[in-house]
């Protein structure tokens, strides 16, 4: 189901912003352990909005090539990401991706980055990032910028929002 640019519904960013107040306080507690090179993060919170991405950036301190991450019965390398695209995909198209998948870390050149239950993550030339959260409404909608037509039913998926008080634990390392 191929189609131009044209047929692919018409949206934009929706441009009303969620106040961060007292009500979206993140805490984070960092662990270091005695004789263990790791950095530890337990992060927490009560997600009180609805349809959006929540993630965590970390800043790398040399440029990074690539990455490779443990996928379900192996190591896979990965290149770095490009820029995330605002362009509306045709009908039946895709755009790259804009996040990759891995189980329980991945790492870079010089660092590696554990997690526990965080299934995606972000990788570019000087940045790595985990998805702590991804609430939605719905299992898929036909307007989707990244995909034309959509990426399966749209069944409205109201739990999916995650919410309620929620809590993640992801770690870093150099490698030496």
């Amino acid at each position: 189901l191929a189609g131009e640019p044209g047929d692919a519904p018409q949206v934009r960013r929706y441009r009303r912003n969620q106040s961060c107040n007292n009500k979206h306080l993140i805490t984070v507690e960092i662990t270091l352990k005695k004789g263990v090179p790791i950095l530890f993060f337990d992060a927490s919170w009560h997600n009180w909005s609805e349809d959006h991405r929540l993630e965590v950036v970390f800043n790398c301190f040399e440029s990074i090539k690539g990455t490779v991450s443990e996928n379900h019965y192996s190591l896979v390398g990965r290149p770095l990401l490009k820029e995330e695209s605002s362009e509306i995909m045709p009908l039946g198209h895709e755009s790259p991706p804009g996040k990759l998948p891995c189980q329980r870390f991945f790492y870079t050149d010089k660092e590696i980055y554990f997690n526990s239950g965080l299934p995606e993550y972000g990788a570019t030339k000087n940045t790595v990032s985990y998805t702590l959260l991804r609430a939605v409404s719905d299992l898929s909608r036909d307007r989707l910028r990244t995909r034309g037509g959509g990426a399966g039913p749209s069944i409205a998926t109201p739990e999916a929002n995650c919410l309620m008080p929620l809590q993640v634990s992801y770690g870093w390392a150099p490698l030496t």
